[in-house]
């Protein structure tokens, strides 16, 4: 397996490990697969009400890293109390941007 790909499964075990930000359903995750997912419109981050850490998984798993930080960030401006956990993940997918775009240049 490709480094990049153990790195982002550890991002999503740690996002698993916390609480939910939003109620959900424990086999929402279960339920994604990266085989058997539809491409998601980029237009589908409009709303607020949409944003969840769910779709920001899945636009990881598709290799969408802005449009999951995106989410992130919005969710953090939603979920103050969270603020320390978010920017972790901000963080990281903001390396993992970086690294995506020098892969491209390269």
């Amino acid at each position: 397996m490709l480094k990049h790909h153990d790195i982002i499964d550890r991002f999503i075990e740690k996002a698993d490990s916390n609480e939910a930000f939003l109620t959900r359903n424990d086999n929402d995750d279960a339920a994604i697969d990266k085989n058997q997912m539809d491409e998601i419109p980029d237009n589908e981050i409009d709303e607020d009400k949409f944003l969840t850490e769910t779709l920001a998984k899945i636009y990881i798993k598709q290799e969408k890293y802005e449009q999951a930080l995106t989410i992130i960030k919005r969710l953090s401006l939603n979920f103050p109390k969270k603020n320390a956990y978010f920017a972790d993940q901000i963080q990281f997918l903001e390396h993992l941007i970086i690294n995506e775009k020098n892969k491209k240049q390269s």
